[in-house]
């Protein structure tokens, strides 16, 4: 029974990720940080590739960003030197993963937490979706 439940996984599944879930955790958080990093968010060439075609993004300002519009946003921001602490990644199906983390600001301390969904596809993990939420200070 249970090679047949696999069997039938591989047809309806055949580009799954096949990352252990630590593997897959490490691979996130490096696609996470490389995703904060000067040289990826000046670079469209860079940004194209870690971005999904459909890939959206609720701004905590409430400002939607298609994959286009981050790009731009992205290139013309100015630089941050963001860490990535407190990171889960929780895998939400064969080829999908939510990421969740706190992102501090080194030179202002400000903080948000984020929330990304990621989808394997082509054979490579791509951004979807994501949301940072401020952290306000009481």
């Amino acid at each position: 029974m249970i090679a047949a439940a696999t069997s039938v996984q591989a047809l309806l599944y055949p580009a799954r990720n096949p990352m252990p879930n630590d593997d897959l955790k490490r691979a996130i958080l490096e696609l996470e940080e490389r995703l904060l990093t000067q040289d990826v968010r000046a670079s469209r060439q860079s940004l194209d590739g870690l971005l999904a075609d459909d890939f959206v993004e609720i701004a905590a300002s409430g400002s939607v960003y298609n994959k286009a519009s981050i790009i731009e946003a992205l290139l013309t921001e100015t630089p941050r030197q963001l860490t990535v602490s407190e990171f889960k990644v929780r895998e939400m199906s064969t080829d999908q993963a939510h990421a969740t983390y706190r992102a501090t600001d080194g030179a202002t301390g400000s903080a948000s937490n984020r929330s990304s969904v990621w989808r394997y596809e082509q054979g490579v993990w791509r951004l979807a979706f994501h949301r940072g939420t401020p952290i306000t200070r009481p």
